[in-house]
């Protein structure tokens, strides 16, 4: 087991938009497969802003570039729409994001949505959100 303080990892996804991971710990048990703690993801989004998901811990794949998270997660997109749920899978090359757990959806002007799972299509693409919401 390999275990790395503070590590950070930058790529680029297919439409040639970077991201970066970062993450307090890691353990690198496999050669592709790395388990973070208190980890932090940014997504640069098509139109210049920033989407930021912050998880209590994640296993990263670095072939698939694949991660899943769990714990408390967070998703805060520059727009002012922070998404909490428990559980999230993301896909860093297509940017499809999915959790089939309860989710909430808080907007700045403080109005709340509340379903049982989510799908988003893409980076800067469309949710959708299942209920009962």
């Amino acid at each position: 087991v390999l275990i790395i303080e503070n590590p950070v990892y930058q790529a680029i996804d297919e439409n040639n938009m970077p991201y970066k991971i970062e993450a307090q710990k890691g353990r690198q048990e496999l050669h592709d497969s790395i388990t973070l703690d208190r980890l932090r993801v940014e997504l640069s989004k098509k139109n210049g802003g920033n989407i930021v998901i912050l998880g209590d811990f994640g296993k990263y794949d670095k072939n698939s570039q694949v991660i899943d998270l769990e714990g408390r997660i967070e998703i805060k997109d520059d727009d002012g729409i922070t998404i909490t749920t428990e559980v999230l899978h993301l896909d860093l090359l297509t940017g499809k994001t999915f959790g089939n757990k309860k989710v909430t959806i808080s907007m700045d002007q403080g109005s709340n949505l509340i379903a049982s799972a989510f799908t988003i299509v893409e980076k800067d693409g469309k949710g959708f959100f299942e209920g009962p919401i």
